[in-house]
């Protein structure tokens, strides 16, 4: 990080938070809420601000004065269905919310994609209406010299064709888990689930640009439904071409966009505690025997090659491994 112009008014940023919290027992604690509510400012946080004209060759100084705000909600609900028999089973579930707000920067003005009042880490795309089926859509203007311009992208050159996309001119994790006992026998099992996240798939539509390079290639070009004429009415792609349009193939427009819901076996783990009369045999104080299997399936209405995209912007992002392990913990 440059340093920019010395600021010796900087400080350590500053955070105040409360919470609230409500927990709930029944029928004997068997059955238990814990619902929680929090709220967190945090203001004092860098922001790089440009100064006027250069002083020493620097021409910005960094200074407190972002401000974010998060709150939430946090719910956990516990089951013990089974709590005085031989078989015992638990049950765990929680869900949580988190709405964070980028609230102001030191000039009063947006900073850089962030929008004073909005989310943080929006997702920015062009809103689209389709392609363009012949050069007599594409939307011509008047240069100064009286001279019919067709609009371009950068350069004069990069006109709009057909078969581009048309551009609008507009001026959770959450998871639950089940514990289950029999003598010396216990299976756990998790699952993670995510409901109503919006992600932004681009990795196909980059693989698929024409002047790529050394790109690994992440669509079936068998069934690749691109635009090829105007009868192409159901088109999800451009028509494959060079026209040097700089965004056609970058995947940053709204039709790229889908809301994603899936549940996931996360982990399962089965898990033998060796009998106490064998451990003391052997000269140990204890021995547990588990195999856990991590991502053995997944339920999803997304498109892409995973759902569990963190960033909301689905770039390259490989499958998750199905995994098997035989573990072992003895205690001496």
């Amino acid at each position: 990080m440059s340093a920019g112009v010395i600021n010796k008014n900087l400080s350590w940023e500053e955070t105040n938070q409360y919470d609230v919290g409500l927990d709930i027992s029944l029928l004997d604690y068997r059955f238990k809420v814990n619902l929680d509510y929090y709220y967190r400012y945090t203001k004092g946080q860098l922001n790089r601000i440009t100064l006027p004209g250069n002083t020493q060759y620097l021409n910005f100084q960094w200074q407190n004065g972002m401000a974010i705000s998060n709150q939430g909600i946090e719910l956990e609900l516990i089951a013990d269905i089974f709590r005085e028999t031989a078989v015992q089973w638990r049950m765990k579930f929680n869900l949580s919310r988190n709405w964070n707000r980028f609230e102001k920067s030191a000039d009063g003005f947006d900073f850089n994609s962030q929008i004073i009042g909005r989310p943080l880490h929006q997702l920015m795309v062009f809103k689209t209406d389709g392609f363009y089926n012949s050069m007599d859509e594409v939307p011509k203007y008047y240069t100064a010299n009286k001279e019919v311009q067709l609009i371009y992208d950068n350069d004069t050159r990069m006109v709009y064709l057909p078969g581009a996309r048309k551009l609008v001119d507009l001026n959770g994790d959450r998871g639950f888990i089940n514990e289950i006992r029999w003598k010396n026998l216990d299976l756990n099992i998790f699952f993670n689930y995510s409901i109503g996240r919006h992600a932004l798939k681009i990795y196909d539509d980059f693989s698929l640009k024409p002047d790529a390079s050394s790109v690994p290639l992440f669509a079936d070009v068998t069934k690749l439904n691109a635009w090829s004429s105007a009868a192409s009415t159901q088109a999800a792609y451009p028509k494959p071409q060079n026209y040097g349009l700089h965004y056609q193939y970058s995947g940053l427009f709204d039709c790229d966009i889908e809301k994603v819901h899936f549940l996931r076996l996360k982990q399962l783990t089965l898990g033998y505690n060796l009998e106490e009369e064998i451990v003391r045999k052997i000269g140990i104080s204890s021995a547990r025997f588990f195999v856990t299997a991590e991502n053995l399936f997944l339920l999803t209405n997304y498109s892409g090659i995973d759902p569990e995209i963190y960033s909301g912007i689905d770039k390259e992002v490989y499958p998750r491994p199905r995994v098997f392990s035989l573990s072992a913990n003895l205690n001496f």
